[in-house]
């Protein structure tokens, strides 16, 4: 009954392992999806920036050449204070468009940064399972180890499989014929 005990011990040990494997698996996937994601989203980030920067490029050139074409209907010249005027525009627009830089990259480096992170806690996971296998395998074989142990000497299994001192079972002296 102890030896079935141990047994039992030891191959609860061991499906308990391959639990824990099948569930750190599972999680690492997720994590690697999440990192394959926010690489995504960094990719899309870049191109989301380099569009909203075009867009304003030409709105703001467009606003400029209607700033020139009106004062030339209105026979302005183009010195002195129109000049002004559409140098604080493009100046305005060159900072418009460092910040919108400066957004773009900030999410990019920000997605990438989730992107390492989960990259590592997957890494993390796949070192640590093959511990938790070992010390799993390692925890029942001590389980076992210690109720075999804890049986008294008379009550220990012993030889092969069938118990007892490993030699032939004895002739039956019941009353078969001869």
């Amino acid at each position: 009954m102890a030896a079935a005990a141990a047994v039992g011990m030891i191959f609860g040990g061991v499906m308990n392992a391959i639990g824990n494997d099948i569930a750190d698996k599972a999680t690492q996937e997720n994590i690697l999806q999440n990192r394959d994601y926010y690489r995504e989203q960094a990719a899309n980030s870049a191109l989301a920036t380099q569009r909203e920067i075009d867009i304003f490029t030409h709105d703001t050139d467009d606003l400029i050449g209607r700033q020139i074409s009106s004062f030339g209907r209105a026979g302005v010249t183009m010195e002195g204070s129109p000049m002004l005027l559409i140098g604080q525009t493009m100046e305005r627009r060159n900072r418009q468009i460092d910040a919108i830089k400066q957004m773009g990259y900030q999410n990019q480096a920000l997605a990438i940064a989730r992107a390492n992170q989960a990259q590592k806690a997957a890494d993390a996971i796949d070192e640590a399972g093959t511990w938790k296998f070992i010390g799993g395998m390692l925890g029942a074989g001590g389980q076992a180890a210690s109720t075999y142990a804890s049986i008294p000497e008379g009550s220990k299994p012993s030889g092969g499989p069938g118990g007892g001192d490993g030699s032939s079972p004895a002739p039956s002296s019941s009353g078969g014929t001869k």
